[in-house]
């Protein structure tokens, strides 16, 4: 079956950063950190409000690196609380007073098990996994588990839990691409050749499957497909049905921020324990929510889990999540995709 690169404007379609609302016709922001750029373009949007929580966002952000892990994961929250609020602000969401997730111990568990993170009705964070399609209700999880849905910590994670299961497949030019002589288009990307083998293919999340039909290539597909029309006249409503879709290929994609484009599918869920199905979004959320409750109410057993042997972990957790935070929402914001300076890609 033969099929070539979809592309708009003369340019390939391939996956963007933000799940929602992406915008096609951009080309790639090359800046050192989103900071600036961001708070441009809501002054030029006059989101007001937004930029005002935006503005806050990178104040507390800067001071969390200043910092011990002891101390940083409260700033680091509300870094996070801040930017999400200027997301939603900005996109018109309904959020209330309330930070909506609360914490606790769990009895009878150890480490970081025994910390558990639940996600209320209401609130900022209910109103986050709404807005990116992703609500379920009122759930509960270990920060374990919730450390383990990461993509950018899951190296240390599986260092310092070594019997669990690789939860990322990596892949490469994550693309959309149109069947020969027809209106057919669907998502793809090729596996990493050092990780590609039949095992793949049974971890494929439901909705993705190997295309037989390539021999040189471990390309991955979705089974579900999309119609493009060839017509000026169609650019909206190609534009609408490609949006959908790509919202739909985004919540089984996960991108690691970095200076090159890192990009990994997430295996299906049968065999995992401590799956969680939610992007990366309400999950850093969530998890540095829980590690701000230890700083501030209970810094001693903060203290004790950074002594212990998942202290690499947390202290990754610490140090990398604000960066990826900040990247995944100021796309979401902005509908653009950010890389640092230097970067050379024909995805550009």
């Amino acid at each position: 079956m033969g099929r070539r690169a979809l592309k708009f404007k003369h340019k390939p379609v391939v996956l963007q950063k933000a799940s929602s609302l992406p915008d096609f016709r951009a080309s790639t922001v090359l800046v050192a950190n989103p900071w600036k750029y961001v708070d441009l373009w809501l002054r030029r949007e006059k989101h007001s409000e937004a930029r005002f929580y935006w503005q806050q966002a990178e104040q507390f952000f800067l001071a969390s690196r200043m910092l011990p892990a002891t101390a940083s994961p409260l700033p680091a929250y509300y870094c996070i609380l801040n930017a999400t609020k200027a997301l939603l602000t900005a996109k018109g969401q309904h959020y209330g007073s309330v930070h909506g997730v609360s914490g606790g111990k769990t009895l009878g568990r150890k480490g970081l098990r025994a910390e558990r993170v639940e996600f209320r009705d209401n609130g900022v964070l209910p109103a986050l996994t709404r807005y990116l399609g992703e609500w379920k209700g009122q759930e509960a999880h270990s920060l374990y588990e919730l450390l383990y849905n990461l993509p950018c910590i899951h190296r240390a994670f599986t260092v310092t839990y070594a019997t669990s299961k690789e939860l990322f497949i990596p892949v490469r030019e994550p693309r959309f691409v149109v069947r020969d002589g027809s209106h057919e288009c669907w998502f793809e990307a090729e596996v990493e050749p050092a990780v590609a083998s039949g095992h793949v293919t049974q971890k494929l999340p439901t909705g993705f499957e190997r295309d037989r039909g390539i021999d040189d290539a471990y390309i991955v597909r979705r089974t579900n497909r999309f119609q493009w029309t060839f017509t000026a006249a169609d650019e909206k409503a190609n534009l609408r049905r490609l949006c959908n879709y790509h919202h739909s290929t985004r919540k089984h994609m996960f991108y690691v921020y970095g200076s090159s484009r890192l990009w990994y599918l997430k295996r299906a869920a049968v065999g995992v324990d401590g799956y969680v199905e939610h992007t990366c979004l309400p999950i850093a959320y969530a998890a540095m929510h829980r590690l701000s409750e230890l700083a501030r109410y209970d810094p001693l057993a903060l203290a004790k889990h950074l002594d212990a042997r998942h202290n690499w972990l947390l202290t990754e957790f610490i140090d990398v999540v604000p960066h990826q935070f900040v990247d995944e929402i100021a796309s979401e914001l902005t509908g653009r995709d950010f890389m640092p300076p230097g970067v050379r890609s024909s995805t550009l």
